[in-house]
């Protein structure tokens, strides 16, 4: 199931409103370790910034929905360098193309500080890894390259 020209301009017209009206700081937890669990989807953490894409729905009921911090992992976040002690990435890197994959490490390792935690998680590293050593991302599905 590849996501077609229609979910790409959604995600682009997010990104802008989001980029443009809705970028803010990362809330403080009041924990004593700054947290982030990044494109956590339904699943929030306690302790945690729970962060995920921008939501734009307007309504009753949906603000329950929201991320604690809404960003785009393409674009630079609005917080330090050295900011995170730990972070937590689950399932979301193989959702990318290489190349905002690398956007995306980038900007997650000059928010992690010197020495804190990253973890991640993908659906299956064997899969990656080939991927990786190949450069060919073809077999993945991902829409972007041909």
């Amino acid at each position: 199931d590849r996501p077609g020209l229609r979910w790409h301009l959604k995600s682009a017209w997010r990104a802008f409103i989001g980029e443009t009206f809705l970028k803010k700081y990362p809330p403080e937890t009041g924990a004593s370790r700054r947290l982030l669990n990044l494109g956590c989807g339904p699943r929030r953490f306690a302790g945690f910034v729970n962060a995920d894409f921008y939501s734009t729905r307007i309504g009753r009921d949906k603000k329950s929905r929201r991320p604690d911090w809404m960003i785009d992992i393409l674009r630079p976040f609005k917080c330090r360098s050295d900011y995170w002690d730990g972070v937590f990435a689950e399932h979301i890197f193989e959702h990318l193309p290489q190349a905002d994959e690398r956007a995306g490490w980038a900007e997650i390792l000059r928010t992690l500080k010197p020495g804190g935690r990253l973890r991640m998680t993908l659906p299956s590293l064997k899969i990656f890894a080939e991927y990786y050593v190949s450069g060919d991302d073809r077999r993945l599905g991902n829409p972007t390259r041909a």
